[in-house]
């Protein structure tokens, strides 16, 4: 898996040393992660997809420790072709709706394979600890390692940005959780990691640069991604236990559409709308959904019997408002509503939040504020309370 050759550098005893734990531990943790998603019950397909990608972690660093250790020489550089791969159907898993893995999708192990047959067929197209591989065939597999990662980062980003474009006409909250911040951070260090050591590892060989052993970087970074995992696994645990029905949407949606044409293939009828939309205010204002902190746009399509992408468009068109600030002027209503009856003059700000439908003293505030000009403690100090 690694760029690197052996140097006769004075500090490279230590370096080695340093290295070996390192693989140690993330080899170690890659495993622990596998394994705490293979003991999930009931498991999604992103979960198997995070699975494959912690085990192919492993196996790599695990041959790379091996190699080391001078126990074996078994060529594993190429598995830094399916990293890249896998990341972008993880993402694909989260974020569409009805993700279904296709035959298709084999094709991007294509790099992968090709460089996999010729590091087991000749001896020149193989990295080793003796470090025999020809300079033609390590630039070529840099340029290609750094075009395919440039490319699967684009598509990463970009259907992150889409998903941030569309958060909130799906849901009524905001939380890190929602706005995939953690994949964000696991794709920039992916990228990070393999983008500077490769760089750094053609500038050692061809300019004869040397810092710190490109390896050194690449184990360190996969550590931190192991680790990283298990954060987010024990800390944010609802991460793996979401509604997956709730954080996708129409992903075909453009990402800036122009208002002119975005639902004109919709098939939505004015009047169809019209009633769609009276339907909808009904329901809220007698069953307030709102107070429900984590309500989203599916639960009210599905009990009043309207298409969710009908529902937003109806939000964008009719009333120029996106579901999230929709939901969010009930609740603040609400909060005012409150404010105003002396029966909840005990009531704290933080409990008045609550029971109206806000998850968290942060949003509540921010929304309050935008919406009213005041902080929630400055209205209700103005209205004499």
């Amino acid at each position: 898996m690694m760029l690197n050759l052996v140097s006769s550098e004075p500090n490279y005893v230590n370096l080695l040393s340093d290295m070996e734990a390192i693989l140690y531990i993330g080899t170690a943790q890659s495993l622990f992660a596998s394994f705490i998603l293979l003991t999930k019950r009931p498991k999604t397909i992103s979960d198997k997809i995070l699975v494959v990608w912690f085990f192919i972690i492993a196996l790599g660093l695990g041959k790379s420790l091996l190699h080391r250790l001078d126990l074996v020489n078994i060529p594993s550089a190429s598995l830094i072709f399916t990293y890249g791969p896998l990341l972008y159907l993880y993402v694909s898993s989260v974020i569409k709706e009805n993700f279904r893995f296709k035959p298709i999708y084999t094709l991007h192990l294509i790099p992968f394979v090709l460089f996999a047959l010729l590091a087991y067929a000749t001896e020149w197209a193989r990295f080793s600890i003796n470090g025999n591989a020809s300079e033609g065939y390590i630039l070529l597999f840099g340029v290609v390692f750094l075009s395919t990662l440039t490319y699967y980062i684009y598509k990463v980003f970009r259907m992150l940005k889409k998903h941030s474009a569309n958060i909130d006409n799906t849901f009524s909250y905001h939380s890190q959780h929602i706005n995939l911040n953690w994949v964000k951070y696991i794709s920039i260090v992916f990228t990070i990691t393999f983008a500077f050591t490769v760089l750094y590892g053609m500038l050692r060989k061809y300019a004869d640069v040397y810092i710190i052993d490109p390896g050194f970087i690449t184990s360190t970074g996969f550590t931190l991604l192991a680790f990283s995992f298990s954060f987010f696994a024990f800390k944010q645990p609802q991460i793996f236990n979401v509604n997956r029905r709730d954080v996708r949407y129409e992903y075909d949606l453009p990402l800036k559409p122009k208002q002119e044409n975005k639902y004109e293939r919709s098939g939505l009828k004015d009047d169809e709308a019209d009633r769609y939309l009276k339907r909808l205010i009904e329901y809220t204002e007698i069953n307030k959904p709102y107070l429900k902190g984590d309500l989203t746009i599916q639960e009210i399509a599905d009990n009043i019997d309207v298409p969710k992408h009908y529902l937003t468009q109806i939000l964008n068109e009719k009333i120029r408002k996106n579901f999230y600030t929709f939901i969010n002027e009930y609740r603040v209503a609400a909060v005012k509503e409150m404010f105003a009856n002396s029966n909840y003059n005990h009531y704290t700000l933080l409990a008045i939040a609550y029971e109206c439908g806000f998850n968290s003293k942060s949003s509540f505030n921010g929304i309050f504020k935008k919406m009213t000009g005041q902080t929630p403690s400055e209205y209700r100090t103005a209205i004499g309370i």
